[in-house]
């Protein structure tokens, strides 16, 4: 075997070598996208469970008791959240504000899941408002442990 086969058959090596490197680099990625991708999966399917729990709550729990409605009887925003209730005990809409809930999943990654209550303007409700009105914006917010922004799902509910 003389030198130009030798330099030949080391390249070959060294080409064949790089190509099972980058093989192997394409197929880690691929499975560490489709972890993240199914733990996004299970993170929105836990906030859409809990965005459910929500639905099924009424629009606010003054409202039992009046014969008419009328705004000024509503619960003021800086009083969303729960009144001495555990989560099991929840009654209205409002009583989520502030809610927190912790999913862990694959490889020890968490995401954190809140709960943001609001009033919008009745008349345009891309508006927030601390005014009582007949419409609440609910948000939740899924976020990694870094706390980046992954989702939001968010609806505007009414009394009617």
């Amino acid at each position: 075997m003389n030198s130009s086969q030798l330099i030949l058959l080391l390249a070959s090596f060294i080409i064949l070598s790089m190509a099972i490197f980058m093989v192997n680099k394409t197929t880690l990625k691929s499975r560490d996208d489709r972890i993240i991708a199914e733990n996004e999966l299970k993170a929105i399917t836990e906030a859409k469970n809990l965005f459910e729990l929500i639905k099924n709550k009424i629009f606010d729990e003054k409202i039992v008791s009046m014969i008419s409605l009328r705004k000024d009887s509503l619960t003021a925003s800086q009083d969303f959240g729960p009144e001495n209730e555990s989560f099991e005990e929840f009654d209205d809409i409002d009583d989520y504000h502030g809610y927190t809930k912790e999913v862990n999943l694959e490889n020890n990654i968490k995401y954190k899941l809140k709960v943001i209550v609001s009033y919008v303007n009745e008349n345009n409700p891309d508006i927030l408002t601390s005014d009582k009105t007949f419409y609440k914006l609910v948000r939740i917010i899924c976020s990694d442990k870094n706390q980046n922004q992954i989702f939001e799902i968010k609806q505007i509910f009414s009394v009617w």
